[in-house]
């Protein structure tokens, strides 16, 4: 997931550089700066989140347990973010088929659809809407 969203923004980036020119490079550094902050941020609210952990079970479990649950939601929250990269990372078959002549064919035939029939379409539409809007849930 992390890697889609990088090569997203790096594509973004190259697309605008190559539109824009020299002013998308400080829009880029700003945007990169922004996201280096919030990632900190994030990284602070965990810390305060397992050190909440830590004062809450101190009391509770001692000053031997306390550190131990805290490592165990550490290598929990560790496994579950292994398990995700494995999922989003993890080869996919593809079959390459041409679907431009159908997505083409079919696009032109709603086209000339709603063409053709615009006031039944948009009564349809309208009925779907007061009835929708009508039921009780």
């Amino acid at each position: 997931m992390v890697r889609n969203l990088l090569t997203l923004a790096t594509t973004l980036a190259e697309k605008r550089l190559a539109r824009h020119g020299r002013r998308a490079i400080g829009k880029i550094a700003v945007a990169a700066v922004g996201l280096g902050f919030a990632g900190l941020c994030i990284l602070g609210a965990f810390v305060c989140g397992l050190w909440a952990l830590f004062v809450y079970v101190r009391p509770i479990v001692g000053p031997v347990g306390a550190p131990l649950i805290v490592a165990a939601t550490l290598l929990l929250f560790a496994a579950l973010s292994l398990v995700l990269l494995r999922i989003s990372t993890r080869r996919r078959r593809f079959i390459p088929t041409d679907h431009s002549l159908a997505n083409r064919t079919l696009s032109e035939e709603v086209h000339t659809l709603f063409k053709d029939q615009k006031t039944t379409l948009l009564l349809s539409a309208l009925m779907a809407g007061v009835v929708a809007g009508s039921s009780r849930k």
